[in-house]
């Protein structure tokens, strides 16, 4: 009888045990895709940006070149 109880109480700590690792692990791999995702989107953040920069500028270059159209016309 006694050696049942034990088989029991160390059967339900392996269990336990092996639940704990498998939401650790669970938890490890959640973040790590968590991670990947934040640096996909500041990757893309910084594409975004670097063209909005761009197209900004060229927008001032053709601003100042019709500038100049418009002073040569009168």
């Amino acid at each position: 009888m006694n050696e049942n109880i034990s088989l029991v109480v160390i059967a339900f700590l392996l269990l336990s045990f092996l639940l704990v690792l498998y939401f650790y692990l669970k938890e490890k791999n959640t973040n790590k895709r968590l991670h990947v995702k934040a640096e996909e989107l500041q990757s893309s953040y910084f594409t975004l940006n670097g063209s909005y920069e761009q197209l900004k500028e060229d927008y001032n270059a053709l601003e100042i070149e019709y500038a100049g159209f418009k002073c040569e016309i009168q």
